[in-house]
Parts: structure tokens; sequence; C-alpha cells
């Protein structure tokens, strides 16, 4: 059980210093300060509200169950980012096409603008 934990605990700090890496290679200078910062209370929240709801899951149920739960949330979140560029959730037209209703300047539009 301890070296399963260890490689748990290894696996996760180099997911979380890996992405943070990502996170701040894909912006400009100026901003990653910020950037960084937004990315470590989102997933400090993250934490917050997982952790309390994976053991009222688990006390309620099972881990089974939680896995399951988790699996699905997982796969949700996962399916965000491997969406091809462009594409909007709902599968509608892009940014470039006329037909689509312009709905104001994305988030890396806005921190783009911000560094120039």
């Amino acid at each position: 059980m301890a070296a399963v934990l260890v490689l748990l605990g290894a696996g996760r700090n180099f997911g979380v210093v890996g992405g943070s890496a990502l996170l701040v290679a894909s912006v400009p200078e100026a901003v990653r300060s910020e950037v960084e910062g937004i990315g470590d209370v989102a997933m400090s929240l993250a934490a917050a509200v997982g952790a309390p709801g994976g053991g009222l899951i688990a006390g309620i149920s099972d881990y089974r169950t939680l896995s399951f739960v988790v699996t699905r949330r997982a796969r949700r979140a996962l399916a965000v980012p491997m969406r091809p560029s462009g594409t909007r959730p709902h599968g509608g037209a892009t940014r470039d096409h006329t037909s689509a209703p312009f709905r104001g300047p994305t988030v890396r539009e806005r921190v783009l603008h911000r560094s120039m």
C-alpha cells in the first residue's frame, strides 16, 4: 500500500508541475504570473470541492460508485481540451464563419490583447 501511495504522489506531482509548465509556456510573459495564479486557485478550488465530495460519496455508497462518478466527470472534463481547435461544444459554426453570432473575445484573445 505504501508503494502505491508513493507512486500516486509522484504521479500527481509530475502532473501538477508539467501542467503548470505547459500553462505558463502557452501565454505571453506579461501575464504569466496572473495566469499561473488563476490556475493554482482553480486547482485548489477543485481539491476543496473534490475531497469532501469524494468522501461523501464513498461514505454513503462505496468506492466502486466513487470510481464510476469520478470516471464520468473526468471523461467530461477531458472532452473539452481534446475537442478540435476552432469548434464549439454544441457543434456550431466557428468564429470565422459569418453565420455564427459574435459573442465577444475569448479569454485567450483578451490575454493576448492585454499583453501587447
